[in-house]
């Protein structure tokens, strides 16, 4: 793929038109420049083998090119339909094939259900404490999309080239329902053969690595908000002033405007780097009516520097007790759950400024638990070193004999919610441990109340306990 040029669009539409990026442009010609590999049977494409530093957003945009080229044929039926692999995932696919013999010319016709797809390449966030029902019939679906593909060919004796290949794909999204949805988003795709060159092929001389196959891989991209998006050059300067508008249009009363900035507060956090916004915070620390919106805006980013900057406040006293008491819950709530930021979170339970306050310390426990519970959701297995803080906090509150530390492991356990701490509860309850049998019933209402969302991901062996 050479000269890609790639627009952005920021703002609404049709009113605000696309700008030329030119640094996204240049970022994917220069890895799109690199030889890419592909398995191609009989109009299926196979495994991807990309560079080794190759990054995922060029790899998918390798995937969408070559899922243009996925074709199934029937030579024995002009209609059928089937489940095909594509980028989205398995879907259902149904075709439709023209044979204009005499002019040896084939259309190809192809519409998917992207409602209707097994292995889905999708991404839910802010989703982990939602529970849907599995046996409520399904009246209606706030997203649904289709994408239809037409390829034009000619053949004759020598074999059968692709001339032409169009996709046009549309969602319709009705976040509450809608008779006709609120919202369209389309996208076309064209590729058209130009001609054909036969030039020698010389094997790369780096090592290529296989990168899956058609489905979307998803990355660390950075967190976005569905508002128009501020265009960041100078984060410092931008931060700065920012928050002095924030805090003027506040003390106008002008809330409608304040809120807009703190928004762009949110976005500009995110990018920010670690030092920029220490360099901000050493402005404002001082400043009542700034102070706030800071710490505020610091939470709602949820990214891993606003979290570690936090922790290291905490850690250096910098905020008093109930400027961490009001911050440590939002930060918990709103922060991204990832191996970075769980490594922070961990780091919380065992710091000294954390442990000397109660409050602190039962927030930043369940707080922990809840984290874990919301980076487990999607996953089918937990990773044990994320559950043995709390873990060893019941083991070390049990072999002291303290009541209130059982008490705040089990409610912690209770919030991450893994079958793998299913034993852990266990030694609380007298039916299952004699040792229980002394404990406090509010230990054990506590251990039993600790099942319900481990309930959810095995219901049978939690019956079994109850029961």
């Amino acid at each position: 793929i050479r000269s890609p040029k790639l627009e952005e669009h920021n703002g609404f539409w049709p009113t605000d038109s696309f700008i030329l990026s030119l640094k996204l442009s240049e970022t994917i010609a220069a890895c799109l420049s690199q030889a890419f590999k592909f398995e191609y049977t009989e109009g299926r494409v196979g495994s991807i083998f990309v560079p080794e530093d190759c990054p995922i957003l060029c790899t998918n945009l390798v995937r969408g090119v070559l899922n243009m080229l996925q074709i199934t044929i029937k030579k024995s039926q002009n209609v059928y339909e089937l489940q095909e692999a594509g980028i989205e995932g398995i879907c259902h696919t149904r075709y439709v094939i023209q044979d204009d013999s005499k002019n040896n010319r084939a259309t190809i016709s192809k519409s998917k259900d992207l409602t209707n797809c097994q292995d889905k390449a999708v991404k839910n966030l802010g989703m982990a404490y939602i529970r849907p029902c599995p046996t409520c019939p399904l009246k209606a679906r706030n997203i649904k999309g289709t994408v239809t593909f037409t390829y034009k060919m000619k053949y004759d004796n020598s074999g059968v080239s692709l001339t032409s290949a169009m996709s046009d794909q549309v969602y319709q999204i009705s976040p509450f329902n809608e008779p006709n949805g609120v919202a369209v988003m389309e996208a076309r795709q064209e590729l058209s053969l130009v001609g054909t060159k036969r030039p020698p092929i010389s094997a790369p001389t780096y090592q290529l690595q296989k990168q899956g196959s058609l489905r979307y891989h998803f990355s660390g991209e950075l967190l976005q908000m569905p508002i128009p998006l501020i265009r960041i050059k100078n984060p410092d300067l931008q931060l700065t002033e920012t928050l002095r508008q924030l805090v003027q249009n506040n003390e106008k009363g002008d809330t409608k405007e304040a809120s807009a900035k703190f928004l762009q507060m949110v976005q500009l956090f995110r990018v920010a780097t670690l030092d920029q916004i220490e360099s901000l915070w050493l402005q404002v620390s001082d400043q009542r009516h700034t102070g706030p919106w800071f710490l505020s805006a610091i939470c709602a980013a949820g990214a891993t520097d606003t979290f570690r900057f936090l922790k290291q406040k905490i850690h250096d006293e910098k905020l008093n007790i109930w400027e961490a008491a009001v911050t440590l819950p939002l930060a918990f709530h709103f922060v991204t759950p990832n191996k970075q930021t769980l490594e922070i979170a961990s780091a919380f339970l065992t710091c000294p400024q954390i442990q000397k306050v109660l409050m602190h310390r039962i927030i930043v426990y369940l707080g922990y638990g809840s984290m874990v519970n919301k980076h487990c959701a999607q996953a089918l297995l937990c990773p044990n070193e994320l559950l043995q803080p709390l873990h060893d906090l019941a083991t070390e509150a049990t072999s002291r004999g303290d009541a209130k530390d059982m008490s705040l492991a089990l409610k912690a356990i209770g919030n991450a919610g893994e079958p793998a701490s299913m034993k852990r509860i266990l030694k609380f309850l007298p039916t299952f441990s004699s040792a229980a049998a002394s404990l406090p019933n509010r230990i054990h209402a506590d251990a039993v109340l600790a099942l319900r969302k481990i309930a959810r991901k095995d219901p049978a062996k939690v019956t079994e306990i109850i029961i």
